[in-house]
């Protein structure tokens, strides 16, 4: 996940929470749509609120007001957003590897890749779960010629 201004998504077009009073430090419009913005970056509704100068305090007392309906739907679209980002690097830590770096004399020298086989599994099961399921037995013992295909 980035916090490359570029990879920004576009917040998605939504009424801000309607509200009695606007504080020039409170959950105004500009803020609710910041909001979701960082939302749908970074997927984590404190590191989000925090980057708009607020805390979570009162964010899910916003989401649940009478009128917060599309502020509602927005934040789901946020989270669905960070989601998909978050399994771009799932599969790509995969197939190429997480980086880490190489440390000597407390300087980085170089890095290598590595490869996490419990987390290839996992994507295998659920993108492919006939034949790689992590579910138990059910029925579905792994025959000799699944097995070849392992």
């Amino acid at each position: 996940m980035t916090d490359d201004p570029d990879d920004t998504p576009d917040p998605p077009d939504f009424t801000p929470v309607p509200l009695k009073y606007y504080r020039h430090d409170g959950w105004t419009p500009e803020r609710q749509r910041a909001f979701i913005q960082a939302l749908a970056r970074c997927g984590s509704v404190p590191n989000a609120a925090r980057s708009v100068g607020m805390g979570t305090g009162r964010i899910y007392d916003l989401r649940n007001r009478e009128g917060a309906e599309e502020f509602r739907a927005a934040w789901d679209d946020a989270i669905q957003k960070a989601t998909g980002k978050i399994h771009d690097v799932l599969v790509d830590h995969a197939v190429n590897g997480a980086p880490e770096p190489v440390m000597y004399g407390g300087e980085q020298v170089g890095e290598f890749r590595r490869f996490d086989h419990r987390l290839m599994m996992w994507l295998l099961s659920h993108h492919k779960p006939d034949q790689f399921s992590l579910a138990p037995d059910n029925g579905r013992a792994l025959s000799d010629e699944r097995m070849k295909t392992l």
